[in-house]
């Protein structure tokens, strides 16, 4: 379930309070400095990165300096939290930046906390990496983190070995060596597989769905739906709603890979699974695997030539997500109001066809990008050529 915001601004509240409190006692840098990591992180959940990164450019400026190992760690903590949110605002040289000071001063610090720290920035450095298209740098870094911490039995340090296979299997795919990416896949399910740790089940998860992805491309269709079976039925109802994402992604991609391989009936039955089972989540990213399960089942229908029944799915489309603000629901619903018109004109439903393309043209705008400025022109054409009938 998404999380109350009310709840994030009360932890805000309390750790204001908590630090006025705190800053009383010169003795008190740990606890200061751990209500600031808390504060930072109230501050990410409501979506305010800017003061974000004050909280922790706070933290840094107060305790940057601390010998104490409690501080430390929870220096090394601000350093990897604030990489990540300048990552997440798309500044990918500054975070890389950030994660490379936090190398410089905690590469060779023994405590375990620290290692895992290292690595953690290590993996992130190879993800901005990807980003930016420097591939083989990327590569080169998540060999370096398995050879540094390949052998560790720390919990926090087999998460990170679990991440750095991760992405090595997703940039070989990248590379289009999904054979390759295949067999670092499978090693990380042989090595973690049957782990119970919440976050190592997110890591397989995704290593599932991402061998299904790899599959696909090596024209393994077959293979891949098996696959993506075994992890929505693994992960699809997992108690940790980011295993259980992954779960309904992997139910998502098996109905789409079972399209294409004209299983449609079966195809139809996945994707009403996916609606059915997750139609309560609230948080964007289900939504999105929601309405993708509709876009797939209605082009599923249309291509049957049902075209009544693809309507209705649109119509589910609209009434489901015609509110959201989010761009990529917004793409589906204009979409879903285009094709609607198309088949409503079709089955010779030319008023209704009309107000569908009504509904695209005065409820969307250019702006919000280039697919719906061309479903806005497309169906302007339509809208035109209807309206020269009358």
């Amino acid at each position: 379930m998404m999380r109350d915001p009310k709840r994030d601004e009360e932890i805000l509240l309390a750790c204001n309070r908590a630090l006025a409190e705190a800053s009383k006692n010169p003795e008190a840098s740990a606890e200061i400095a751990g209500v600031l990591l808390e504060k930072g992180l109230a501050l990410r959940r409501l979506g305010r990165r800017e003061d974000e990164l004050a909280a922790y450019e706070d933290l840094l400026t107060r305790f940057g300096s601390e010998p104490a190992a409690a501080v430390r760690e929870r220096v090394a903590w601000a350093l990897y939290d604030k990489g990540y949110a300048l990552a997440e605002l798309g500044s990918y040289g500054d975070a890389i930046s950030v994660y490379e000071d936090l190398l410089s001063r905690f590469e060779s610090s023994p405590e375990v906390g620290l290692r895992a720290r290292v690595a953690a920035a290590l993996v992130g450095k190879a993800v901005l990496l990807n980003e930016l298209g420097r591939r083989t740098d990327a590569l080169a870094i998540l060999d370096d983190v398995l050879a540094r911490f390949d052998h560790a039995h720390e919990l926090p340090l087999r998460r990170e070995v679990a991440r750095a296979l991760s992405n090595k299997g997703w940039t070989l795919a990248r590379l289009a060596r999904d054979v390759e990416a295949i067999e670092v896949y499978d090693e990380l399910l042989e090595r973690f597989g049957e782990a119970s740790d919440a976050e190592l089940r997110e890591q397989v998860a995704l290593t599932l769905v991402n061998k299904g992805h790899a599959l696909r491309r090596l024209a393994r269709s077959d293979e891949a739906t098996v696959v993506l079976q075994a992890a929505s039925e693994r992960f699809g109802d997992d108690p940790s709603p980011r295993v259980r994402r992954v779960g309904a992604e992997a139910l998502l991609l098996r109905g789409s890979v079972l399209l294409d391989l004209g299983r449609v009936d079966t195809a139809l039955a996945v994707l009403d699974d996916v609606v059915r089972r997750y139609r309560g989540e609230s948080d964007t990213e289900s939504r999105i695997q929601i309405a993708s399960a509709l876009a797939f089942k209605a082009q599923a229908l249309s291509e049957r030539d049902a075209r009544q029944d693809a309507i209705e799915v649109y119509d589910e489309m609209i009434t489901l997500f015609g509110d959201s603000v989010e761009p990529e629901l917004r793409s589906h619903v204009a979409e879903a109001h285009y094709n609607k018109g198309v088949w409503l004109h079709e089955l010779g439903k030319r008023t209704d066809a009309l107000a569908s393309y009504e509904e695209l043209l005065n409820g969307f705008d250019n702006a919000e990008g280039a697919e719906i400025e061309q479903l806005r022109e497309w169906a302007q054409i339509r809208y035109d050529v209807l309206r020269q009938r009358e």
